[in-house]
Order: structure tokens, then sequence, then C-alpha cells
């Protein structure tokens, strides 16, 4: 093997090999380095970043012309303050003199006449009030509304009062009334006259209402209101009973079906049969003809258990609890009685008229009351006419006069001092517009033009020289990388791998070569097999069967007889021997293992390492390992950097710099930025200007002169006055007000009481005329028919009456259970189950009391879950008979209540029977609600005398009234002359005329005002920064760098990696060179490549130390059957220890 190295080292010549492949990786490694460095730092980017970042322009000139016009302009503006606006001010303090001195004290002497008349509205025109409520805390209850107030509250009463009677119908009769009464008392007109529910009232109304809607309808609408009525009375009885019996036990007939009474009735016929028959069986102690018998019965419960299924599927759930109260059954007897005395309660007739029967028929009014209501009036018409002589204010009048033409003279100064403003603003103005003309404004814009230009051009050069540098370098890095691909000759390395592959097939390929690598293989594949078929057994075998001899020897000494002192020398021989040989065999097989492991494993392990080297030689010019490890790395890294280079790319990063450049130099060479001083001199003459307007100028004589007009009214407190004795009059025609409506009620009630006296005689004529009409009804026939029914549903309400109802509903139901009997159905079948759950306990195990228990655990009568609809038919059973008591119980309790001589259903049954007696029976309880109505009506007739002399009374009062407050509000008018001179101050203020001043600075400032407006620079500084923008906006790259160049630079690049691809060693080395070293040298490296023979021979030698291990465990295991065959079985000291693997 090393002879085959050296001559595979001296044929492939590796060291020159190893060179050429290193120069290639060395080449691409550097064009990967020149590609990267072109890709992420070229040369000059920094540099020309920096030089943008400092890139500035021409200073733009500031306006000083136009600054120096500005100043001039606003020098121009005098100080209005310091010349006639002063002057008018000084007038209008004069007013403040004038109020202090003389207006103050003659309104003082006004508002103490005044305040004298003001306890007049405080006065009182109610009778003494009740005595307090010692329930209520004293204090509590709020104070009484005073003065006009209090009147208004009396007026509205009788405003109200006066509404109503004017509803009442025209012409006003007894009758009349009544229909009036009965209409507004429904709803939903109620709600006006009566607000809440009067429970005697009600009943009073109801039936009035009734005979109302009769004495304006036919004889036809009337027969159909009784039909009706009647119908519902009826269906009313028929409800709270064959109703309510329905209802109640419906719900246990719709049982009937679902509960399969048939199939209960066969499966407990069944049971008690085989149940009674197996019990007899065991009985008489035959269990086979008991488990007969309880299959039978078996058979019968998985029936039932069928049945149970259907019942669940039809109703749920069918528990003992739920039966009875689903069913209804249970509240029967409770709801029966409470629907019936409810409807006997509704029905029974009420009498309002027991009440007013008490009392007398009211007596017609005297005289003296209506005396003694006049007198009660005659304090309050003394007071009306003293009142005019309190209200005497002429005195005042002339003193007022004297201030008002102090006032107008004021004014006059005023406004003479006001044209002296006009006059001098008007003049600011020209001066101000003299001055804006003159501003240089078209010259400072050609300047600033100018200097626009020059900072682009200049901005252009210095970006031009800036990147010079660049380009340079882009180019130089470039051809870098073109200079390198150009020294790359991969063909160097595919004829060396070429050359080495046809040297290492010829050195393979020699005879004697082959020949002693075929020895090789062959001698090592005889010595693996010798290894793998070397074994102990042959050795162990003999000792085992040496040793099996003497085991039976020693056995065969148990048939012998043998004497004490040869069983002691026995004993004493083996004694000697050790319990197990493994303590002495298993060092020998542990240096068996170490000297096989550092003898020939050791040996065979480095021979074994030779021919890998062979192997591993020859593998290195494997042209597709060749180039996957060290040459597909370093070309892949270089194409990779070189595809990443792209010139437009790179100069991406300029364009974003030079675009945030853009935003600095607008940010900091902008035209608005020198001209900031021209703007703010703008603003500052146009703040001073603004001082000029008319709003300005006029708005502290404006204040001045709302102060004055404030004084004049704080020192007149005319509306004070005025308040003052407008309450007094106010109270004075509230009451006036208030008589007058009273008198006006009073005489409208008069006039409708009268009309109601004596009223018997037209409420009977109204009564009969409409109860007449009864009589001729056209549905007489069918109103004796539905008394009829009225009178067979009262009858259903007796006790022998519901019963018979109640049984005839539930008798199918009723039948079947009383056939089933489920309650002793149930008893037989739990007696059956004990008395044979002993018996089948007594019987021995086996199949037939197996079969025996199954059935009787398959159903017990005492569990809910096995009896099912049964349990729950017994239950509806009980349920139905409790019912059935509970309903007896309950008509024996209301028998006398509801039909005994004085039962609430008598009247009603004796009350009418046909349709003839109807009328009488109607009459009779309309005459009760009609007590209280004639009562009322008669009362109200009797007042008609004394309400009509207290309306002759109100009437004279209201004329004596009218006289004194006609005297007092036509009398001296001092207090209005007072008003009207004190307006006249007010007035003489507030007319001053600020309009003309106004009307003559407002036109000439705005136009002023507009021409400086025109003249700033706003807009022409929004322009130039626009125009200074579009110049540094269109500087760009391709000013400095041409598109074309980009692209040129671009393909270049682009070139280069289609020269580098070419290259590629994969393609160079080509399949041909790897074809041939398929081919050619990989069949003999795999025939040098012995190495599994060595690690077979290896494992083989490995395995010996198992194999002897193994064997010596098998004498061990004979070893130990040796020591046990001893005469006397195992006795002494002797211990056997058998040991396994």
């Amino acid at each position: 093997m090393a002879n085959l190295l050296l001559q595979l080292e001296i044929g492939t010549d590796g060291a020159s090999f190893n060179a050429s492949l290193g120069g290639e990786i060395g080449k691409l490694a550097e064009i990967a380095r020149l590609a990267a460095n072109l890709r992420d730092n070229p040369d000059g980017l920094a540099q020309f970043l920096a030089a943008l970042a400092a890139v500035a322009g021409p200073a733009l000139p500031d306006g000083g012309d136009v600054q120096a016009g500005l100043g001039r302009a606003r020098a121009a503006i005098p100080q209005i303050t310091g010349g006639a606006a002063p002057d008018a001010l000084a007038d209008l303090s004069r007013f403040a003199t004038l109020v202090t001195e003389q207006l103050v004290p003659l309104m003082a002497r006004t508002l103490k006449a005044a305040r004298a008349i003001e306890d007049i509205a405080k006065a009182q025109f109610t009778c003494p009030g009740a005595p307090p409520d010692p329930l209520i805390p004293p204090g509590s209850e709020p104070p009484p509304p005073s003065g006009a107030s209090r009147a208004t509250v009396a007026l509205d009463r009788a405003t109200d009062i006066s509404a109503r009677i004017d509803q009442l119908p025209s012409p006003l009769t007894p009758a009349t009334l009544i229909d009036f009464l009965a209409s507004v008392t429904l709803d939903p007109a109620r709600a006006d006259f009566l607000p809440i529910a009067v429970p005697l009232l009600d009943d009073m109304l109801m039936p009035v209402q009734t005979l109302g809607r009769w004495s304006l309808a036919t004889p036809a609408e009337i027969g159909t209101e009784l039909a009706a009525t009647l119908t519902t009375l009826r269906n009313r009885l028929q409800a709270a009973t064959a109703g309510t019996i329905a209802a109640r036990t419906a719900p246990a007939l719709a049982l009937l079906t679902p509960l399969r009474v048939t199939d209960l009735s066969g499966f407990a016929a069944g049971y008690d049969a085989a149940a009674t028959a197996m019990a007899e069986a065991l009985e008489a102690g035959d269990p086979a003809t008991a488990a007969t018998q309880a299959a039978t019965l078996d058979g019968h419960v998985a029936t039932f258990e069928g049945i149970r299924t259907l019942q669940a599927a039809d109703f749920t759930p069918l528990v003992p609890t739920a039966t009875g109260r689903q069913a209804g059954l249970a509240g029967l007897a409770a709801d029966l009685h409470d629907r019936l005395l409810h409807l006997a309660a509704q029905l029974e007739p009420i009498d309002p008229g027991t009440f007013f029967r008490a009392f007398d028929m009211p007596a017609p009014a005297d005289a003296a009351a209506r005396q003694a209501l006049l007198d009660q009036l005659t304090p309050i018409t003394d007071f009306m006419e003293d009142l005019g002589e309190k209200l005497d204010l002429s005195a005042i009048e002339g003193g007022v006069g004297t201030v008002a033409a102090e006032a107008q003279s004021i004014a006059d100064d005023i406004s003479g001092a006001l044209a002296t403003v006009a006059q001098e603003t008007r003049a600011a103005f020209a001066e101000v517009e003299t001055a804006i003309a003159a501003l240089p404004l078209d010259a400072l814009a050609t300047e600033i033009r100018t200097g626009i230009t020059q900072i682009g051009n200049s901005i252009e050069t210095e970006l031009r020289a800036a990147f010079a540098p660049l380009r340079d370098a882009l180019a130089t890095a470039v051809q870098a990388v073109a200079d390198a691909i150009g020294t790359l000759d991969p063909q160097t390395i595919a004829d060396a791998v070429t050359d080495a592959v046809a040297q290492i097939t010829a050195i393979l390929q020699d005879p004697a070569i082959l020949s002693a690598a075929q020895d090789i293989r062959s001698t090592l594949d005889q010595a693996a097999e010798a290894a793998g078929n070397l074994s102990f057994a042959p050795v162990t075998d003999e000792v085992i069967k040496l040793i099996e001899q003497m085991e039976a020897g020693l056995r065969a000494l148990d048939d012998t007889e043998l004497n004490d002192a040869l069983i002691g020398m026995l004993d004493a021989a083996l004694s000697v021997l050790p319990p197990d040989l493994r303590p002495a065999t298993q060092p020998l097989i542990d240096e068996l293992g170490v000297k096989i492991e550092q003898g020939p494993v050791d040996l065979l392990a480095q021979i074994r390492e030779k021919p890998r080297e062979v192997v591993n030689r020859i593998r290195a010019f494997d042209p597709g390992t060749l180039i996957t490890q060290q040459l597909a790395p370093p070309f892949a890294e270089a194409r990779d950097a070189l595809q990443g280079v792209r010139p437009s790319a790179l100069l991406s990063p300029l364009d974003a710099a030079l675009a945030a450049e853009k935003v600095r130099l607008k940010q900091i060479a902008a035209p608005s930025r020198a001209l900031a001083p021209v703007s703010d001199a703008f603003d500052a003459l146009l703040t001073e200007f603004d001082r000029l307007s008319p709003d300005t100028l006029l708005a502290p004589i404006e204040a001045a002169i709302e102060q004055a007009i404030q004084d004049v009214i704080d020192a007149a407190p005319i509306d004070e006055v005025f308040d003052q004795i407008d309450d007094v009059f106010d109270t004075i025609q509230a009451v006036l007000d208030t008589v007058n409506a009273i008198q006006q009620a009073l005489a409208k009630s008069a006039t409708a009481l009268t009309a109601l006296q004596n009223p018997d005689a037209a409420i009977d004529a109204w009564r009969d005329a409409a109860l007449a009409k009864i009589d001729t009804v056209p549905n007489g026939a069918a109103l004796d028919t539905l008394l009829a029914e009225i009178t067979a549903a009262i009858d259903a309400a007796r006790g022998p009456d519901l019963l018979a109802a109640h049984d005839a509903a539930v008798a199918p139901l009723l039948t079947a259970l009383d056939g089933l009997d489920p309650e002793a159905a149930l008893s037989r079948m739990v007696a059956l189950r004990q008395r044979l759950l002993p018996l089948m306990r007594a019987l021995p195990a086996g199949p037939e009391r197996t079969a025996i228990e199954n059935v009787l655990n398959r159903f017990d009568p005492l569990d809910p879950a096995h009896t099912g609809g049964l349990r729950a038919a017994a239950v509806l059973h009980e349920a139905l008979r409790d019912a059935r008591a509970a309903l007896d119980t309950m008509a024996a309790d209301v028998a006398d209540a509801l039909h005994g001589p004085d039962g609430l259903l008598t009247d009603l049954r004796n009350g009418a029977a046909t349709a003839g007696l109807l009328r009488g029976a109607v009459e009779a309880e309309i005459e009760k609600a009609l007590v209280p109505v004639r009562y009322i009506i008669a009362q109200l007739g009797a007042a008609a005398v004394p309400v009509g002399a207290v309306a002759d009374g109100f009437a004279d009062l209201s004329t004596r009234l009218t006289g004194a407050v006609g005297n007092i509000l036509t009398g001296p008018a001092s207090l209005q002359s007072i008003t009207d001179a004190v307006q006249q101050v007010v007035d003489t203020i507030r007319n001053i005329d600020l309009a003309f001043l106004r009307d003559a600075l407002e036109g000439v400032f705005q136009a002023v005002r507009a021409e400086v407006e025109a003249a700033g620079p706003g807009p022409l500084i929004v322009t130039l920064d626009r125009e200074f923008g579009d110049i540094i906006d269109a500087l760009d790259l391709s000013l400095i760098l041409p598109q074309a160049e980009i692209e040129a630079l671009d393909q270049t690049v682009a070139d280069l990696i289609a020269t580098l691809q070419g290259f590629d060693p994969a393609t160079l080395i080509g399949d041909a060179v790897q074809q041939s070293y398929e081919a050619d040298v990989l069949p003999l490296v795999e025939a040098l490549d012995i190495t599994p023979i060595f690690d077979a021979l290896i494992e083989a030698l490995r395995g010996l130390e198992d194999e002897l291990e193994k064997e010596m465990d098998r004498i061990n295991t004979a070893y130990g059957a040796l020591l046990a065959a001893r005469p006397g079985g195992g006795g002494g000291s002797v211990s056997l220890s058998v040991s396994v693997g």
C-alpha cells in the first residue's frame, strides 16, 4: 500500500496541481473583494456627500429701499388721539356732571314718592284664612302671593268656571244635563271633568250612562245592546262552570291514549299469572318449572319495557308528582269556587241612592244672604276710590325738563369736535397713500430674480466639481474588476485534473497492483471466515460431558445404603469444591478480551487505514468534489459580489442626498428669508394704519356715550319707580278684571240653575221615554232564548249539576282506570316480588337461580323507573278520586251563598225570566241610580236664587270699581312727563351723530387700506419663493452625469458578469472529465477499499470473548447440577449458584 501511495504521489504531481488550483482561487477571491468594495463603499462617495452638504450660493438682496419707503409711510400716520378726539371725550364727561348734580336729586324725589305708595301693592283683598293646621310645622307653608298675582289666581278660577258653564247643553234642562254628564264622564272626555276614579260615583254613573245612550237610541239598537249584554253574561256563567271543568280535566283526558291502559292491563295480568306460578313451583321444590315461568315472566317484562318506551315518546315526564298536577285536577274545586264567587260578586246590584235618601231636599235661599255678601264687597270699593289721590308727581316735572335742555347743548359741542376728527384723519390717509405709491417693489423683484438665477448657476457648478472625483473612482473600480477577470485561466485546472485522472487510471490498472490487491482481499476474507467459525464449544462439550458423568454417579448413590463414615467422607470431599465456577472463570474471560483488543484488533485497525489513505488520495481528484468543495465557493462569491454591483443603483443614495440638500437650500436661501425685514416692516405699517379705522377711532367715543347713557339711567331709576307703581296699577286692574269675570260666571250660573228647578217630572219623563223602547225591541224572542240560557247556566252552577258535569267529563278516563285498577295491580306485584325473593335466595347457585334472579332484577315494582306508566296511572287514578271529593266539598260550601234564598245567583235567576219582565227589572235598577241624580239636580236648582243675587251684587261692585280705577289711570300725567324728560336726556346722548363721521371715514379708509395691502410684499415673496424652488428643483444628477454615461457603466458591469460566468469551473472542467473519472477510476477505487473486510475480521475477533463467556456459563450450569446431585439432597454447607449470561 505504501508503494501504491508513492506511485500515486509521483504520477499526479500533487504540488503542481495544488499550486494551479490555489492561484485560480486567489484570483476569484480578489475579484470578489474588488466587486464588494465597489458595491458597498465606492471611492469618492463620502467626499461627494460632504461637498454636497457644503453647497450654498450667493446671498440675495434684503430690499433695504423698500424698508425705508415703508418707514416713511408709517411716519405719515398722525397721533389722532392728540387732536380733536380727546376734545370730544372731554365734552362727553360733562354729561356725568349734569347727571350727578342735577338729575340725581330730582329722581331721588320721584323715587321717594313711588316708595310712599309701595305698600298699596301689598294690600290683602282676601278673607281671613282658616286656623293653622296643628299637624303642619310653623313656617313650612309658602307665603301667600301678593298684589296682582293673587287676583290673577281668582281670575283664572272664574274664567275656568265660566268656560265650563259655556259647555253645558242649550237649552239646559234636567234631561239634557243628565245626558251631558253621562257623555262627559266617558273616556276620553272624562279626564277633563273627573280625572280620578270614584267607585260610588262610577256605580251611579254607569246606569245613568246606559239610560242616556238609550234615550238617543232606537228600539232595535237597544235590543242589540241587550242581546250582547245577555250573551256576555251567559258566556261568563258557562265559562265559570262547564268551561272551567273542561279546561281543568282536558290535560287528564289527553293522557288516556298515551297511557295505553289495555296494554297495561295485559301486562299486569300476565305478570300476576307468571309470578304466581313461579312462586308456587319454588314452594313445591320445582326449580325447573320455576325457571320456565321466569322465562315467561321475562317475556311479559320485555313487552312492558316496549310499552314504557312508547309512553316516554308520547308524553314526558310520566312521573307520579307531575301527572296529577299537569292534568289540572288538583286545583279544579278551588278554581270553580273562585270563578263562581267572583262572578257573583260582580253581578251583585249596588244601590247608590241609599246614601242620599238620608238627606232632606234643599230649601230656597233668602234675601239676607244676598245682603251679607254685598256688605263684604263695600271696603274694597272704598279703597279703590281713595287710591287716585296718592299718585301726584307734578312737582318734579319742571326740573327734569331743564336737565334735558342742558343735555342737548352738550351734545351740540360734541358733534363739532367729531367733525374736526374727520378732517384730521382724512389728511393722514392722503399722506399714507402717497408714501405707498413710491415703494420700489418692481426694482426689488428684478434684483431678487437676478440673484435667484446666479444661485442656480453657482450651485450647478459646485455640484459638477464635487462629482468629478466620484465619477473617476467608479470608472477606476470597474476597470480593476475587468483586469482581475482577465487574469483568470481555469483551463490549467481542467488540464491538470484530466492528466491526474489519466495517471491514476494507468497506475490502478497495473497488473501487479491488481494482483496484489486481489491477494490481500482473498487473505483477509479467509481470515475473517476462520475467525467467524472459531468456537469453544467442542472443548466445553467434553468438560460438560465429564461433569454429567460425575453427576450420574452421585445420583446413583441415592439408591445405595451408605454408613455414616462414608457419608462424612463424601461431605468432606465435596465441601472443598467452590459453590460457583464464575469467580474462577470470569478473570480468564476478561483477560482474553484484553489480549484480543490489544493484540490482533489493534494491529488490524492500524493496517485498515492504509487502504483508506489510497482511496482518499484517489478521491481527491474527483472532478465533482473538486468543483463543489474548492472552486465553486470562491467562484460563487465573486459572481454574487459582481452581480450586486450596479452603478446606477450606487448613485441612488446621491439622489436622496441631493433631494435633502434641495430642501435645505429652499429653507436657508429662499427669497422669503432675505425679505423677512420687508414683511415685518409692512406688517407694522398695516397695524399702525388700522388705528385710523372708524371702528378704532370711534370705539372710545361710543364707549363714553354708552357710559353717559348708563349714568343717566342709574341716576333716574324710572324702571324701579314704574315697577312699584305698576304693581299697584296691575293689582287694581287685576281686581277689576277678576270682579268682572266672577260677575259674568255668576250670571251664567244663575241662568243655568234656574232651568234646573223642580227636576223630578222632567227626569221621570226622560226615564220613561228611554225605557219604553224596551217594550218594542224587535228581537224579543232572541232575548227570551238568551234569558232561558242564562237560567240554565245559573242552574248548572249548583252542586249536583257541577258534580254531574265533572263525572261526565272524566268518565272515559275513570272507567279505563277503574278497569285497570293500577294501585291494586302494583300492590299485587310488590307482594309477589316479596314472596319470590327469599325463595330465589334459598336456591343453590345454578342456571335456574340466575334466570329467576335476572327477571326479578329486571322489573322492580317499587322502582318508579321500572313501573313507568303503570305508576303514573295509579297516581292519576288517585288524583281523579281526590278531585271528585274536593268538588263535592266545594259544592256544599257555596250552595247557600250562591243558590240559597238570599244567594248571589238567586236574585239574578228570578230577576228577569222573560223579555216581557225585562223593563221592570231594568227600571228598578235604574231608579236606584237616579236617586242621587235627583238630589243633586234639586240642589242645583235651589241655588239659582242666591247665585243670582250674588251676581247682581258683583255687577254693582264692578261699576263702582271701574270709576275708581279710571280716575287713577286718566288723572295727573306727571309720572309720564318725568319719564319723557328723562328719556329726552337719554335720547339726546344716544342721538349724538357718529354716523356722519363713520360714513366720512369708512370709504376712504377702506380704499387706502386696499392700496396698502396691494403694495404688500406677500404675493411677491410667494412668487419669488416658487421661482427659487423651480430653480432648485431643476438641479439633477443628469446635469453632472448624463443618463447615457450611467447606462454605459451599467452595461460594462453586465458585460463583466457575463465574462465571469464563462469561467464557471463546472462548465470548463466539463462532464466529460467527470464521466471518465466515474467510468475508469471509481470501479478500481471500490476494489481497493477493503475496509469492510477488516471491520468484519475485527468484529469476529471481538466476538470470541462473548463466545467463551457463553460456553463457561454452560460448564457452570453443569457444575451446579453436579453439586446438587450429592447424596442427602443438598444438605450440608455447600451452596449452589447458577448464573446464565
